[in-house]
């Protein structure tokens, strides 16, 4: 692939990164040197040399800049090797370094699936630049033409002869070096190591030398655990601190004020009473002894089982086709079922943490995010201060899934730390983690379909949610948007009213719109008396090419292109691997479920056998096409992790609140599968060469719709509802 520099600075502006690779972001930093006659290889090691995503430094230290947060999706280990590869750099060689918030390195968001497809052409365009340099500089130094050398593993090669130089032995070569106007980049397939690497944090993780958020520590740091009030937008009247203050650690009291920062939902500070201590210990027990009379507010009433669709506002159409009115009158039947899917929290094994040291001057913040440079935007707009002058470093992340796209907790450290005078450390208990939790949001739907004797005449879905922003925008991904040969549609969304706040769940509005949508097509298979397959390829309707539907939706999200080549691809590939339509014994069931996120497709299979009132899940049979994959190994672990959650949502957890008040805290009311709980997986990733696309989330949604038709194939029981234990249902243990 040869990339001119147009075509390489209008590459590098595609997606959210939004990096222009240019001149003034290549250097070569000269360091004092002592005065000599002849130069030396000592003297030559006072050069290094920097870029965006790439370090050399003169002692031959080799890094890689990641520019996305890492939280167990594998950015670490797959945006590192796509630069890597470029240079034949094998990366048990190389430091990885995770970057600090700058606008150099792009969006920099660990967000929506997309740090491999932002970053996919950029860190290989930004390897071969360097390989090309450094060929360059090789070339110069040894006075040969540039095709002669060979760049290679931290080395310069000249070819046909036994010479070779490390790559800071050449930096000063490289200063004042043009960026190269033309790059050619590798055919991947000739990667030397591609995909066979290890997770470069891997050791570390597993002896405990990895650093998280909690394990950050500043001079003269203190900790800080915040009393915020029980029910969402109430606010503190008044505190008496007297008792805490006598707690031995405790130093001081800081209010913290509600607001949000910018209009930005994502940045709401609920605000609360922070007690500052010399430890967490002291801070968490300072907390529980305030006395705070609080101001309950608006939602102090509500109740989560409350939530209707006739309590809200009226609902928009986002897709009409066809007559349904002459649907109905020509039909044969009307099936018609309402679905409910409960509020859900993260949960994430890391509680909310941050660190921040905030004077008049500069701002230092360390901890667990998705977004750095959101973070550094705020805190430089909260407290006036130059964005260059406030430092955002991203920690390992213990667990996003969306949760960390909201920055309210770094912010509290922010305000903390400014106002105690200290670098602060702010901690969540896991109890403030679920009950302050930015939650996915409960879904109702009302379905109706128009039946013939083996066909589908008309489709009707209203989804009813409580949006994360100001309309449907992600709301309906899953359900509007989704390839319907049907000849009359009508799909519309409502906004609920409720009394908790409302973000990012893994794969979003999927995680509720794909479940009721394969669940529904299941119902209508039995209905029609048809095998579940065999209708799901009928809805998807003939031909193997690109079809777009458009809805009245911002930008992207607005005009959605699906290939139906790809995703019949995947169905038909989960279909043979588990044989579908194979008669089972009495008891057992098999489900099979779809999913499209962002031209990424997903289709498993589940068996289960149910006794009673257990359910033991004992295969699931899953296929992925999310594109060009970089590591083979990281995305089955994300389907792995997609196995769970789905298990989890289905069997174990939902939110609920009661008098505005979260009822869960903890794990004894939420819970994940175990090791016994996990089925036998038969899991594919499709040798694509489509333009990659993220694993995080596009493996989950076909998960537990898959279940859910598995159970009601056992038993002839609906998940119209979930979890599972609403219909007496429990998760049982498969044989080791």
């Amino acid at each position: 692939m040869k990339l001119t520099r147009r075509k390489f600075v209008n590459l590098s502006m595609t997606g959210s990164s939004g990096f222009i690779l240019g001149l003034e972001l290549f250097s070569c930093r000269d360091k004092p040197q002592p005065e000599q006659n002849e130069p030396d290889d000592d003297n030559i090691q006072q050069v290094d040399f920097k870029t965006p995503f790439l370090e050399i430094t003169s002692t031959g230290e080799i890094i890689i800049i990641a520019p996305v947060p890492e939280m167990g999706q594998g950015v670490r280990t797959s945006l590192p090797l796509l630069l890597a590869e470029e240079l034949d750099l094998d990366l048990k060689n190389v430091t990885v370094k995770q970057g600090a918030a700058d606008p150099g390195l792009g969006g920099m968001a660990a967000a929506g699936s997309d740090s491999v497809a932002d970053y996919f052409q950029l860190m290989r365009k930004a390897g071969a630049t360097v390989r090309e340099m450094l060929r360059a500089a090789a070339s110069q130094r040894w006075k040969e033409p540039s095709g002669m050398i060979i760049i290679a593993n931290g080395k310069a090669s000249l070819k046909n002869a036994n010479k070779t130089i490390s790559w800071h032995q050449i930096l000063p070569e490289l200063k004042g070096m043009a960026v190269p106007t033309e790059i050619e980049l590798k055919d991947r397939e000739t990667y030397p190591f591609r995909g066979n690497v290890k997770n470069p944090d891997l050791e570390r993780i597993v002896t405990g030398k990895a650093g998280y958020g909690l394990d950050v520590r500043m001079e003269n740091m203190k900790y800080a655990c915040i009393a915020r009030c029980p029910v969402y937008k109430g606010k503190y009247k008044d505190y008496d601190a007297e008792n805490t203050l006598k707690m031995s650690g405790v130093s001081q009291i800081v209010e913290i004020p509600s607001f949000i920062p910018g209009g930005d939902n994502y940045a709401e500070v609920v605000g609360g009473i922070a007690v500052v201590a010399d430890n967490t210990w002291s801070a968490m027990k300072g907390k529980e002894a305030l006395s705070i009379t609080w101001d309950f507010g608006e939602n102090q009433d509500k109740d989560s089982g409350g939530i209707s669709i006739d309590a809200s506002g009226s609902s928009v159409i986002l897709r009409e086709s066809g007559s349904l009115e002459e649907s109905e009158e020509t039909s044969q039947k009307t099936v018609e079922g309402d679905y409910r899917l409960p509020f859900l929290a993260h949960v994430c094994m890391e509680p909310m943490n941050f660190t921040a040291h905030v004077t008049d001057e500069k701002a230092l913040l360390v901890g667990p995010t998705q977004v750095p440079r959101f973070i550094q935007e705020s805190v430089s707009g909260i407290f006036k201060i130059p964005r260059t002058k406030v430092t955002v470093i991203p920690t390992l992340v213990g667990g996003g899934f969306g949760r960390r796209l909201a920055i309210d907790y770094a912010i509290e450290a922010a305000i903390v730390s400014k106002k105690a005078g200290v670098p602060i450390q702010v901690v969540w208990s896991r109890e403030d983690d679920i009950r302050h939790d930015f939650f996915r949001s409960i879904s109702i739907h009302r379905l109706k379909a128009h039946l013939g004797t083996d066909k589908v005449h008309s489709w009707i879905h209203e989804i009813y949610t409580q949006p994360i922003g100001g309309g449907p925008i992600y709301e309906v991904q899953g359900a509007a948007d989704i390839p319907l040969n049907v000849s009359n549609i009508r799909i519309s969304w409502g906004a609920l009213k409720t009394a908790v706040r409302i973000g990012s769940w893994r794969s979003v509005a999927h995680s509720y719109n794909s479940f009721v949508v394969n669940c529904w097509i299941d119902e209508l298979a039995y209905t029609l008396k048809m095998d579940t397959l065999d209708l799901m390829i009928d809805l998807i309707g003939p031909g193997s090419g690109d079809i777009t539907t458009s809805l009245p939706l911002r930008g992207w999200r607005g005009n959605v292109t699906v290939n139906l080549g790809r995703l019949k691809n995947v169905i038909d590939k989960v279909a043979q691997k588990a044989n579908w339509g194979e008669k089972l014994p009495s008891g057992r069931g098999r489900g099979i479920a779809f999913s499209i996120y962002k031209n990424a497709y997903s289709a498993s299979i589940t068996e289960v056998n149910v006794t009673s009132s257990e359910v033991t899940i004992l295969k699931i049979w899953s296929v992925l096409d999310c594109g060009e994959v970089v590591h083979h190994d990281g995305v089955i672990a994300q389907m792995e992790g997609a196995i769970m959650d789905g298990i989890a949502t289905v069997f174990h957890n939902e939110i609920t609140y009661h008098a505005g008040r979260v009822k869960q805290s903890n794990f004894q009311d939420l819970s994940w599968g175990r090791i016994s709980h996990y089925p036998q997986a038969d899991l594919e990733v499709i040798a694509s060469k489509e333009n990659p696309r993220g694993a995080g989330e596009p493996p989950y949604p076909s998960i537990a719709p898959s279940i859910a038709n598995a159970i009601y194939a056992a038993s002839g029981i609906r998940l119209r509802k979930l979890p599972a234990y609403h219909h007496g249902l429990k998760l049982g243990i498969r044989d080791l």
